[in-house]
């Protein structure tokens, strides 16, 4: 008869009781919901921050490239070769020839 009584009292809850329940409920789902979203979010956070650190190295790689090209661009042998596919010739100047415009120091030539 004990079992029995114990059985109507479990299938009949008081209303406030059933709110304190749900709400028990709501509370261990969310406590267990969140520590799985952050985690997610962290390891999305950390691949992001992975891709744009290796985005960085590719641009300081394509940098180094280019100051490369650039500065081979610059030297005399590169000049004389695109010259040469331009059909530029290039003529030594006389230092006689050459007239001075202007002076940085004090005296008068």
């Amino acid at each position: 008869m004990r079992i029995m009584e114990n059985k109507v009292r479990t299938q009949s809850l008081s209303k406030g009781e059933r709110i304190a329940l749900l709400f028990m409920l709501v509370f261990i789902q969310v406590s267990v919901f969140v520590p799985v979203w952050q985690a997610g979010e962290n390891r999305s956070v950390a691949m992001a921050l992975q891709k744009s650190s290796r985005n960085v190295t590719l641009l300081e790689e394509e940098k180094r490239v280019l100051q490369s090209q650039i500065a081979q661009a610059q030297m005399p042998e590169y000049l004389i070769d695109s010259a040469v596919a331009q059909d530029i010739y290039f003529q030594q100047i006389a230092p006689e020839g050459v007239v001075r415009v202007a002076s940085s120091g004090g005296g008068s030539q």
